[in-house]
This record gives structure tokens, C-alpha cells and sequence, in this order.
């Protein structure tokens, strides 16, 4: 009965001092990685300090950089005028969510599906692939594909179509007139349509400004000017409106600011250059570009209401920043 008591308790204590060595282990196993652990952030603690500071300063720093640094200093040098004071001016018309266009004797409108409502019967109609095979980049990138192509089909009267967009109440839409001896800088993203003499190309006179500052600045190294006589269908959110600069009672031709991303086009006549946005805040926000365009001399600009971010915005705002910047280093 002894030696069996001493037995078992014999086993108890190689038992008890087998869990010791175990805890003892273990003691020694945490103390090593908290060692480890302690080293690694001795070295590595300002780093972290570093890349969380970055990571949350980085933004506003980068902005005021660009505001307060970079910006002055690119949007120095001479405006960019890309053609002579022409002998007529271009007309647009007041623009609505609904327009009429009037197809006269030997007169086309290409227009963009979606923007056809309506058109009085009889018009010929077929399909047009390209707007012009000679932008077919231009064109693709535009959406001017697969236009409906309207024909007045007789020698006399006139024939109604109504335009209007299909996809977007917010969309309005103006005819500008574009005379003889007259044209007009357009972004083609804002083109819905074109009415010109049937047999007749369209005469798009492209403008390339690699060389100078104004165009890395505002990322547009192509200009289209669309040459008279023609029709033009533009659109714009909200509402396309026409600001004509000239001489004002007892002062000097003005110059105007708008924002970047609101201009439809202009004369090429007027003096233009992107300048330094009005106020950070605006910038830093994003309710306003880096830089807003400045219009001056005697003519005519045209500008939406309200500036968009483009159709390839439901897609995520990175893609749609990458797309918009290539359409725009391709003047679209």
C-alpha cells in the first residue's frame, strides 16, 4: 500500500514538473516573440509614422502643391488663337429640351439616334456608320456612329424633325448656324448632330498644339474647327448658353473665366488660355477643375450650364478620369 502511494506520487510530481518545463517553454517562447515584436517596431516605427502621415496629409499637400506651386507656374506664356477674326459671326440658338430643325431643299441632318424624336413623314432616311471617315477616331470615340441620316427628298418646302434626348432629362439642346466664311471650335463629345448641304463634306480643320505651355496645362493638344456653311446640334446639362465678348461702353474688350469643364466651344478668334482656378477650396473639394479657360478679344464662346464628368462616369471615377483625359489629349 506504500510503495504504491509512493508510486502515484512519484508520477504526480515527473507529472507537475513536466507542465512546468511546459509553461516555462512557452514563457520563454512568448518573451522571445515580444522581443521580436519590440525590435521590429524600434526600427520600423517612424516608418509607419511616415506612410500614416502620407497616407492622410498626402492629398492636401499634393494640392497645395499644385495650387499654390504648379499652377502659377504653367499657366504662364502667351493664349493660344487659332484663327483671324472671321467676316461673319455664328448663331446659336436659344436652347431647349426639345428643338425643331428645319431640312430644306438639298440639305442632310446626321444625328445621333437617341437624340431623333420625331420627323415628319416622308424625309428619307438611312443609316450612317461614320460622321466622317477621315476622324473615324474622332468619330468612334464621340459616339458619332451609327447615325440616322435625313434627306430632304424633293426640290421644294420644308420638313420638320424634332431633337431631343432620349436618355437624359437633363440634356438640352441648340442649333448654332454656322455661316459661309465663318467656323467654330467645337468638343465633339457635345456634337449631337450636323445639317449641311447634301454631296458636301464637312470641312473639320484640326489644329495640333504640342509646343506650347497653355496645351500641357489644360491636357488639349487638339483643336477642331468646324467651317462654314453648316448647322450644328449641340448639347449641354442643364443648358447651352452663348457669352459674346466685345467692346462695352467706355472700356476695352473684356476677357471672361469659365469653368474648364463646361466649354462647348468657341470662335477661333478669341485670345484663349487655362489660368489658376478662383479659390482652393473650390479646387480641393473637386467642385472645380485646377484650372478654369479665359475667353478674350471679340467674338463668341459657348458653354454648358452645368459642368459633367462625361458618360463614363457610372463606370467608377478612376476609369472615367482615365477615359476623359485621353478623349481631351485628343481635343474631344
Amino acid at each position: 500500500m506504500i510503495t504504491q502511494v509512493g508510486w502515484e506520487k512519484d508520477g504526480l510530481e515527473q507529472a507537475l514538473q513536466r507542465a512546468n518545463h511546459e509553461v516555462a517553454r512557452l514563457e520563454e517562447s512568448r518573451s522571445r516573440a515580444r522581443h521580436y515584436g519590440v525590435l521590429a517596431w524600434e526600427n520600423l516605427k517612424w516608418y509607419l509614422v511616415l506612410a500614416v502621415a502620407g497616407f492622410l496629409a498626402g492629398p492636401t499637400v499634393w494640392a497645395l502643391t499644385q495650387y499654390y506651386a504648379v499652377a502659377p507656374l504653367m499657366a504662364r506664356g502667351r493664349p493660344i488663337r487659332l484663327g483671324p477674326d472671321p467676316a461673319a459671326w455664328p448663331e446659336v440658338g436659344e436652347s431647349r429640351v426639345s428643338v425643331e430643325a428645319s431640312l430644306r431643299p438639298g440639305e442632310i441632318l446626321r444625328i445621333k439616334e437617341r437624340f431623333l424624336q420625331a420627323s415628319d413623314e416622308g424625309v428619307a432616311r438611312r443609316t450612317r456608320f461614320v460622321l466622317d471617315w477621315e476622324i473615324a477616331f474622332t468619330s468612334v470615340a464621340c459616339g458619332l456612329i451609327e447615325l440616322v441620316e435625313l434627306a430632304h427628298p424633293g426640290p421644294a418646302g420644308e420638313y420638320r424633325v424634332t431633337l431631343s434626348s432620349s436618355d437624359d432629362p437633363h440634356i438640352e439642346l441648340a442649333i448654332a448656324s454656322v455661316p459661309a466664311d465663318s467656323s467654330l471650335v467645337l468638343r465633339p463629345r457635345f456634337l449631337a448632330g450636323v445639317i449641311q448641304r447634301a454631296g458636301e463634306r464637312l470641312v473639320i480643320r484640326r489644329h495640333w498644339r504640342f509646343l506650347r505651355w497653355q496645351a500641357w496645362v489644360s491636357g488639349q493638344f487638339r483643336f477642331f474647327e468646324f467651317i462654314g456653311p453648316c448647322r450644328l446640334v449641340v448639347v449641354g446639362s442643364r443648358g447651352v448658353r452663348v457669352e459674346r465678348l466685345g467692346d462695352r461702353e467706355g472700356l476695352p474688350a473684356t476677357a471672361r473665366r469659365t469653368n474648364q469643364d463646361s466649354t462647348i466651344g468657341f470662335t477661333p478668334n478669341l485670345d484663349y488660355r487655362p489660368v489658376r482656378a478662383e479659390t482652393f477650396w473650390g479646387y480641393y473639394r473637386g467642385m472645380n477643375p485646377l484650372f478654369d479657360d479665359v475667353f478674350a478679344g471679340r467674338g463668341l464662346y459657348v458653354v454648358q450650364e452645368t459642368a459633367t464628368e462625361g458618360p463614363a462616369a457610372k463606370a467608377g471615377a478612376f476609369w472615367s478620369g482615365v477615359w476623359n483625359a485621353v478623349l481631351k489629349v485628343f481635343g474631344l
